[in-house]
C-alpha cells in the first residue's frame, strides 16, 4: 500500500500498510490499527452521551445560578442582581466570603436548601469529569 502524509496544524496524519500514525508537535507517535481508525458506532454513542451530559452540567449551572438571582434579588433579601449573582457564585464554590449573608429568616432556610444544591451540583460535575 502506498503511503499517504498529511500535514494537520501542527501535527501530520501518515497511513502505511493499513496503520494510521498521528503525529504531534511534541513528536509523539501513536499507532492505530484499521480498526480502531474507523468510527465506531459504539464511539459515537459515547461521545453523544458524553456531549449530552457535560450539557446538562452546564444547564444545571446555569439554573442554580439563576435561581439564586432571583431569590435573593426579588423574594427573599431585594439584593441587587449583582450582589445576588456573587452570592450565588461564592455559594457555588463553596468560597463563602462571609461579605453577604442572608438576613432574613426565609431567605437563611433558602440559604441552607441552596448551599446543599450548590455542593451537589459541583459533586456530580467533578465526579463526572473525574470518571471519564
Amino acid at each position: 500500500l502506498p503511503t499517504i502524509r498529511a500535514n494537520v496544524g501542527a501535527g501530520a496524519i501518515t497511513t502505511h500498510q493499513g496503520a494510521l500514525s498521528i503525529s504531534t508537535s511534541l513528536h509523539a507517535t501513536k499507532k492505530l490499527t484499521r480498526e480502531e481508525s474507523l468510527s465506531s458506532p459504539a464511539s459515537y454513542d459515547h461521545a453523544l452521551h458524553r456531549g449530552r451530559m457535560l450539557f446538562r452540567c452546564q444547564l444545571a449551572i446555569v439554573a442554580y445560578l439563576l435561581t439564586g438571582v432571583i431569590a435573593f434579588s426579588r423574594i427573599f433579601e431585594r439584593w441587587p442582581i449583582a450582589d445576588a449573582l456573587y452570592f450565588a457564585v461564592v455559594t457555588f464554590t463553596t468560597v463563602g466570603y462571609g461579605d453577604l449573608c442572608p438576613t432574613t429568616d426565609a431567605g437563611k432556610l433558602f440559604a441552607i436548601f441552596f448551599s446543599f444544591a450548590g455542593i451537589s451540583i459541583v459533586g456530580a460535575l467533578l465526579g463526572y469529569i473525574g470518571g471519564s
